[in-house]
């Protein structure tokens, strides 16, 4: 075998070990669906249970958001808290207007800061 197939094998296994053990983290963005209602909080806290405790910041992607219900909104409220109790934090991605609307509409300005320019256009908002 030739020198470098061994190094690409050795590498391999020590980048996999080190990922497992938790010294190597892959970049892990959790995508929300369209309807984020309770079975979608549900998926949203489990990611965010996992993220967290693997000692990484929490980041979702809120583009494909077109409605929001309660218990969504609650998912992320605590889940951002946690994070931020944990010393993490957590990031939204690419807010869509549903969301932003939503946040206007619940006065969440506080707790979800979002990308400079983001502006709610139609959309829908909170069920």
């Amino acid at each position: 075998m030739s020198n470098w197939v061994e190094f690409f094998i050795i590498y391999t296994i020590v980048f996999c070990v080190l990922l497992q053990m938790g010294v190597l983290m892959a970049d892990s963005i959790y995508s929300l669906p369209a309807v984020v209602d309770m079975a979608a909080a549900a998926a949203a806290r489990k990611y965010a249970l996992e993220q967290l405790g693997l000692r990484q910041p929490l980041c979702f992607d809120a583009s494909a958001i077109e409605r929001i219900a309660t218990p969504g909104v609650q998912c992320l409220l605590a889940a951002q808290r946690s994070a931020e109790g944990e010393g993490l934090g957590m990031t939204l991605q690419h807010p869509s207007a549903a969301f932003i609307s939503a946040r206007q509409m619940l006065a969440l300005h506080s707790h979800f800061s979002l990308p400079d320019g983001a502006t709610a256009r139609g959309g829908k908002y909170l069920t």
